[in-house]
């Protein structure tokens, strides 16, 4: 890109540009790992440079990270793209609020072709997690619940309301499309009273009945633990919606995995 049609691109962007900055002797302010490669020193004489050039700074990245973000002219342009302390100026574009598209994930596995055949329509399905924001426009509850009688169904964490966007997210014109937009979507709340990030498999166990008695089809729990933590009732519960009642179980298999670990329980389980 010449000088001329990098300042035309920021021109556009409001005048403003991103600058990367760099110790003189480097060859640019970060590696391809993202480790920085222009210290503190490095980045503090960087920018003492670019002030005696007239350069004014809208903002400085924190963590004396190399790089800020300035208003500069089109003669000031020029001269910053020869400064051996810039390693890049860029234009300050902008994108799009994502509107009905699938995210990355969704892609990954396919569901845009799976969804040309279903949606998941009369499908039934549990997201047990940290509960359900139940104003989120992009999700419609059938059905949420807790099984401690008066506590709050509502997420105090968000965790439970994001897999539920990832699984079933509408199809409205804002936000993302999930897996399968037309479920029957449906909320249970398992999260440890006044803990956040806790399970109560107390409630997981109730929460699985509940779903067997009516007809829920698939249930997602995003949650797990070693071995030594399961008990008899979540087992017992999650062998007879398998077996008995046709369920399918979804869990997390662990973050350990990828490091050799073993599979969280409850995934661990044959079922």
């Amino acid at each position: 890109m010449t000088t001329d049609e990098l300042f035309s691109a920021i021109e556009r962007g409001g005048g403003r540009a991103i600058i990367g900055l760099k110790d003189s002797m480097a060859p640019g302010g970060f590696d391809e790992r993202g480790i920085k490669l222009a210290d503190r020193a490095a980045t503090s004489r960087a920018k003492s440079r670019l002030r005696a050039l007239g350069v004014s700074f809208d903002y400085e990245f924190k963590l004396d990270d190399p790089v800020v973000i300035a208003r500069v002219s089109r003669p000031l342009l020029e001269r910053l793209r020869r400064h051996p302390f810039v390693d890049y100026v860029e234009p300050n574009v902008s994108v799009q609020v994502a509107s009905d598209s699938l995210p990355w994930n969704i892609v990954r596995v396919n569901a845009g072709l799976a969804q040309a055949y279903s949606q998941g329509a009369g499908v039934k399905l549990l997201i047990m997690d940290t509960g359900a924001d139940l104003t989120n426009p992009d999700l419609h509850y059938s059905v949420s619940w807790r099984c401690v009688d008066g506590s709050s169904v509502s997420d105090a964490t968000g965790h439970g309301t994001h897999v539920a966007g990832i699984a079933a997210a509408q199809v409205n014109g804002s936000g993302i499309v999930g897996v399968a937009p037309q479920v029957t979507l449906m909320s249970a709340n398992v999260r440890r009273l006044g803990t956040v990030g806790e399970i109560d498999l107390n409630e997981v166990a109730c929460s699985i009945n509940v779903a067997r008695a009516n007809g829920v089809f698939a249930v997602n729990m995003s949650f797990g633990g070693p071995t030594s933590v399961q008990t008899t009732a979540v087992n017992d519960q999650i062998a007879a919606g398998y077996n008995q009642n046709g369920m399918i179980f979804v869990a997390a298999t662990g973050n350990t995995v990828s490091n050799g670990g073993p599979v969280y329980w409850p995934a661990s389980r044959p079922e």
